[in-house]
């Protein structure tokens, strides 16, 4: 579940003048006020300047932050020109765990969605299809990570089953080993899938980082998780992010919708395995934050996925399974 921070009032401490210097000389003498947000990955620092401009900066709060905010500069480099608004990051050169922008002055979905008539709402969801098409029109070779194209795989299977034994395998037997069986059920069905396109894949497309210009999705933030994937793991994550098991279900033929606009063929097999793969991700994550219960039923509605791979089950479907069971 997600809890959106609240922005706090701050200093313009000595770092921040530094780091808004050399990205616009002479900007410091016209600071109109900070904001700060406190995450559980990233301190981040709103600094809003008299001629209407603001400057994100985000300061990683662990070790993955170098590799997720390389991964951010990466896809706002490859798509570049693909008609998506979005961030254009720089990494410092001194400091690779800070990650800054110019903010885009565009409300988000979620802000529009919950004033938004039935009639608004269905045009902006066929104009996310859109968006998700310019998203995934820029094929790729291999699926891995953005930011390193060696160690990307030929093939989305063989991308899922080594990910699975090499990295996730290791963190659910420590912190979840519930978790454990579904994993393996999940990487010995990989090899099964079929061949996909490889696509930036954004990796957390739900209504906080979906921008909005009145009735159309226009652009797309927050690109740290994103990877050379199929495009079938965006449509599993949304379909998660917006499902039963969050704070903000969605009721009605909402990704339906999405999908008519969508002109990109979609493997139900793939979105199956990538959507069983997220929610593994999820309760391991959950664990490490302190969300055990949550953690707990996400496992097992990952478990009733791994069980229903290769049947054409929907997430609806896997769902009220592991509630019967």
């Amino acid at each position: 579940m997600r809890n959106p921070t609240i922005a706090t009032e701050g200093p313009l401490t000595p770092r921040l003048c530094a780091i808004l210097e050399s990205v616009d000389p002479g900007a410091s003498k016209r600071v109109s006020r900070v904001m700060v947000r406190q995450r559980r990955t990233n301190l981040v620092s709103e600094i809003h300047l008299t001629d209407g401009r603001a400057l994100i900066v985000k300061q990683g709060r662990s070790d993955a932050a170098p590799m997720r905010f390389a991964t951010a500069h990466a896809a706002s480099i490859l798509l570049r020109g693909a008609g998506i608004e979005m961030p254009l990051t720089q990494i410092l050169p001194d400091d690779e765990t800070v990650l800054v922008y110019w903010c885009i002055d565009r409300a988000t979905l979620h802000d529009t969605w919950a004033t938004a008539s039935g009639t608004h709402r269905r045009r902006l969801l066929e104009s996310w299809g859109v968006l998700l098409d310019r998203l995934h029109a820029f094929e790729l070779r291999g699926f891995g990570p953005l930011s390193d194209p060696v160690l990307r795989r030929p093939h989305a299977g063989e991308f899922l089953r080594d990910d699975i034994e090499q990295r996730l395998l290791a963190l659910l037997q420590a912190d979840l080993p519930d978790a454990v069986e579904s994993a393996r059920a999940l990487a010995s069905f990989a090899a099964r899938l079929p061949a996909t396109r490889s696509v930036v894949v954004h990796n957390d497309v739900f209504d906080q980082n979906v921008l909005c210009d009145d009735d159309r999705c226009t652009g797309l933030i927050d690109f740290e998780d994103a990877f050379a994937g199929p495009p079938e793991a965006d449509f599993a994550k949304l379909e998660l992010l917006h499902g039963p098991l969050f704070g903000q279900p969605w009721a009605g033929d909402w990704l339906d919708i999405i999908r008519d606009t969508y002109t990109g063929a979609l493997d139900e097999q793939v979105t199956a395995a990538f959507r069983c793969h997220a929610l593994l991700n999820m309760s391991w994550h959950g664990v490490t934050i302190g969300l055990r219960e949550h953690s707990r039923l996400l496992a097992v509605v990952a478990a009733s996925e791994a069980a229903l791979l290769g049947h054409g089950a929907s997430h609806r479907e896997a769902v009220d399974a592991a509630r019967v069971s």
